[in-house]
């Protein structure tokens, strides 16, 4: 899974134009309609990470068709990719462990 075109669509795996062809009929690869997963998604990410631009999780969070009661978003000011692995400040496993407990 990944996002494409700034956080567009959330396609799945491109293997290339000629692959894609024979897997999905089509050129490149198709998006998921992500209103079907009806299901609580956690989002937690840096206020500084390169990998989840702020556009690509406003797009996730706004305009994906999740509905909106079914995201937990969390941004951790200062904080970028890698952090939430090796961070000194771990104050966001409490949140973590929280929403583990409450919908498992």
């Amino acid at each position: 899974l990944r996002t494409d075109n700034l956080g567009k669509d959330f396609v799945r795996f491109d293997y290339g134009a000629q692959e894609n062809q024979k897997r999905y009929g089509q050129r490149t690869p198709p998006a998921y309609d992500l209103s079907l997963f009806p299901m609580p998604i956690a989002i937690f990410h840096g206020s500084l990470d390169s990998s989840a631009s702020p556009e690509e999780v406003n797009w996730l969070v706004n305009e994906s068709g999740i509905p909106k009661e079914l995201i937990v978003h969390n941004q951790m000011l200062e904080y970028e990719h890698w952090s939430y692995q090796m961070a000194l400040d771990t104050s966001y496993i409490s949140n973590v462990t929280s929403l583990i407990n409450q919908y498992w």
